[in-house]
């Protein structure tokens, strides 16, 4: 069944279940339905439930997770002390990076990266290229995860993707227990069918085998789950495998505006492979779709601030909401929404910049450069308060001593030949230094310089200060060239210091914004409470996620910003398969808006033109051309 975007195909789903045990006399303990997440299963379970009422009938409902977690129980005598936790999985991915000899940093972010990268890997059937996002190689990933899976072995751990992989090999490898849960299930009804990988399509297949009572619900123009291993072509290629099968499509979206309908509509027919089906509203006329251009990203920030007050004015917050492509952005508004004491509500784990090695770097400098001024306030004659102007300012900054607390985690960033292991005191200075490197006429000049710089930040506002250690200094170009190890790392790395660097702007001094900056995880702990712990009736907060966290939701109003190249569809997204799946993620953040639709982006920033997604191409009349 083709389910469109608030078609009401729980609906369906939940009649059909009733109309077999209740017209067709099938045993509702043979009757298996399968969703994607343990919301929708208890969703629809409570559905079905109501629907039915006061008769209770043994349906199976579950996750894939759930139903095989339960076949790997009873067949294995696992239980759920042997599922790996998240704390475990990270600890286990640091000692395999150390034990793999990779010199990086096991930071938080790092070893999840890693994970992600892990979770896919086993949900492709160990069967892919991994294009990893951690700056290590294949051959090092290779390495690292058969390490990582010898230690959770001897732990005797499972994770969620072994799961899949033990029921496969299981049903595979012994005829008599799949034919006991052949007979067991002879019913089968999979929810969100589009999402589906490999393996579990596999055990899904074996399972309904020999007489293929599966009834498969789903919409291919929603297939967004590729980093877990799903493809929309299992759902495409349906009728391949089950020539007979029936195909019925729910057309009509009863939840978007038909302006938003429409609009949506045509974003997603740019799209290849698809079923073709044409998304028809109830007529509902009363909506708006605003698609609008700004000249700077924060003239952008500056009307999307003036929509959610205006919105939190009326009451209505709680029916906004604010979607991002990638955690990084939304995590950017939340904190912007928190400057702005407009209450919030996000979910999903929020990336922390304050815990980056570029917010820790810019941190002690600005910290060196608070010390120089502080010091340099006695002296009178100039606006630095040194007489003699720049050259008798680097001079009496060479004589302030310096902590290493501070000067060691920044000194060779840029590179300026600097060893820790010659400095043995707790604080030096500029001459301190010279004096240690007399023997070495080069390193003159190089402090010299160091002097001159720390001299000029010295005088500098914050968000001045930052822009000129990255680019006078030379950071962003050290960065470059000596920590990432491609285009798409140093990009990472640039929205993350733009990010810190715009925070900036906010802060008078760097204790004030380190102040700001270590209370962040608390804030981001506030930011994230569940609406159980909420009184909603009480709290009125703007709802931000990402496109993906949107699955499945509804709101009033929705806000798109941000609508660039590089941000939409994503930068590393590469390819026609990758683009395509990028559009269904935008088309699904279009049609969670029931009423109003506004969508954003930048069309020049510091007279640098910005190209609009390719994918309003259809919207703007643009023939987008890379």
């Amino acid at each position: 069944m083709i389910a469109g975007p608030g078609s009401g195909k729980t609906a369906v789903l939940t009649n059909r279940i009733k109309y077999l045990i209740e017209e067709r006399n099938i045993p509702p303990e043979q009757i298996l339905t399968i969703t994607f997440s343990k919301a929708a299963s208890i969703e629809m379970s409570d559905r079905f439930n109501s629907l039915c009422e006061d008769t209770c009938y043994p349906v199976t409902f579950g996750t894939f997770h759930s139903i095989f977690f339960h076949i790997i129980h009873s067949e294995y005598k696992y239980n759920t002390g042997d599922i790996i936790t998240l704390r475990q999985k990270r600890e286990y991915m640091k000692t395999a990076v150390a034990k793999a000899g990779i010199d990086k940093e096991a930071e938080t972010e790092f070893t999840d990266s890693l994970l992600k990268n892990v979770a896919f890997y086993k949900n492709c059937n160990e069967n892919v290229r991994v294009n990893s996002d951690t700056n290590v190689s294949e051959e090092e990933f290779l390495k690292v995860y058969r390490i990582y899976r010898d230690i959770q072995i001897a732990a005797h751990k499972i994770d969620f993707e072994d799961m899949l992989l033990m029921v496969r090999n299981l049903f595979k490898k012994h005829e008599e227990v799949l034919a006991r849960y052949r007979e067991k299930y002879r019913y089968i009804l999979v929810d969100e069918y589009q999402d589906i990988n490999e393996i579990q399509f596999d055990i899904v297949r074996m399972l309904a085998a020999p007489n293929n009572n599966i009834f498969a619900v789903g919409d291919d123009d929603q297939s967004i789950y590729g980093f877990r291993g799903s493809r929309s072509e299992l759902m495409l290629g349906f009728k391949d495998v089950y020539p007979d099968a029936r195909r019925i499509e729910l057309t009509v979206n009863y939840r978007c505006a038909d302006s938003i309908i429409a609009a949506a509509g045509k974003v997603i027919a740019q799209n290849k492979q698809r079923f073709d089906k044409r998304i028809e509203g109830c007529g509902r006329s009363k909506g708006r779709v605003a698609l609008l251009s700004f000249v700077s990203r924060e003239k952008e920030d500056e009307y999307l601030l003036g929509i959610l007050k205006e919105t939190l004015c009326k009451g209505n917050a709680s029916d906004c909401a604010v979607f991002l492509r990638t955690n990084r952005e939304a995590s950017r508004y939340a904190e912007l929404m928190h400057a702005y004491d407009i209450p919030c509500d996000m979910k999903e784990a929020m990336y922390d910049p304050y815990k980056s090695y570029a917010y820790k770097d810019m941190y002690h400098y600005l910290s060196l450069a608070e010390l120089i001024r502080n010091e340099l306030k006695g002296c009178v004659g100039n606006k630095s308060g040194v007489k003699g102007g720049y050259t008798a300012g680097t001079e009496s900054v060479k004589r302030i001593m310096l902590p290493v607390t501070h000067l060691f985690p920044i000194m060779n960033k840029p590179v300026r030949y600097l060893n820790r292991r010659n400095i043995l005191c707790d604080e030096v200075s500029i001459d301190g230094l010279k004096d240690i490197y007399c023997d070495k006429p080069y390193m003159d000049k190089v402090l010299d310089t160091f002097a001159c710089q720390l001299y000029t930040l010295s005088g500098m506002d914050m968000y001045s200060g930052i822009n000129y250690i990255r680019k006078g200094m030379g950071y962003d170009e050290h960065i470059m060239k000596n920590v990432v190890s491609d285009k798409e790392g140093y990009d990472e790395y640039t929205e993350t210091a733009d990010w810190i660097q715009e925070s900036a702007k906010r802060y008078a001094t760097i204790e004030e914004f380190h102040r700001f900056a270590q209370s962040y995880e608390e804030i981001l702990k506030a930011e994230q409470s569940s609406a159980a712990e909420k009184d909603k009736a009480e709290t009125d907060m703007v709802h931000i996620m990402t496109y993906h966290a949107s699955k499945g939701l509804e709101f009033d109003t929705v806000i798109l910003p941000h609508l660039n190249e590089g941000s939409v569809p994503h930068k590393r997204s590469a390819g026609q398969g990758a683009t395509e799946e990028e559009r269904r993620m935008f088309y699904v953040a279009m049609t969670r808006a029931k009423d109003n639709l506004y969508m954003t982006y930048v069309s020049g920033k510091n007279d640098k033109k910005c190209m609009p997604s390719r994918f309003l191409s259809p919207l703007l009349g643009l023939n987008y051309q890379k």
